[in-house]
């Protein structure tokens, strides 16, 4: 009789601390970031990178590139960014220039891209506030 109820209460046991972890699993997946995390993607839904004070995204669509310049928020389009330029490279070639134009918040060009190129690098240079701000980033192409 003393096994029985001591089986039960290991039972018990094994199974409130299982609840208890799956609990506290549950409430701390809530979707709760940390203060400072950077979203996954640009708020354009492309990748962008960190020029020297502010962010630099880009949207690659078919032979089309949206650049935009982003507040350090990386929320809110940069409205007095100037001199914005874009020069890209496919692995193992040079790096070629985008012609851009001024197209809503931010700057449209087009490029040329193999079918069979996945990755670029892009590297976007522009001028905010009076200073010179540039970076690089990889882009990762879907088709």
């Amino acid at each position: 009789m003393k096994r029985v109820k001591n089986r039960n209460r290991w039972k018990l046991a094994i199974l409130a601390a299982l609840t208890l972890s799956f609990v506290s699993v549950a409430a701390h997946e809530e979707g709760h970031e940390a203060p400072g995390q950077m979203p996954p993607v640009g708020p354009h839904g492309g990748e962008y990178t960190r020029l020297t004070h502010h962010y630099g995204e880009a949207v690659i669509t078919g032979n089309q590139v949206m650049v935009y310049i982003l507040e350090k928020d990386v929320k809110h389009v940069a409205e007095d960014a100037t001199g914005v330029s874009l020069e890209y490279q496919i692995p193992g070639a040079g790096k070629k220039p985008v012609v851009l134009s001024k197209k809503g918040d931010g700057y449209s060009g087009s490029i040329d891209v193999p079918s069979t190129t996945r990755r670029l690098n892009l590297f976007i240079e522009c001028t905010l506030d009076g200073k010179k701000e540039k970076g690089s980033l990889i882009y990762e192409i879907k088709r």
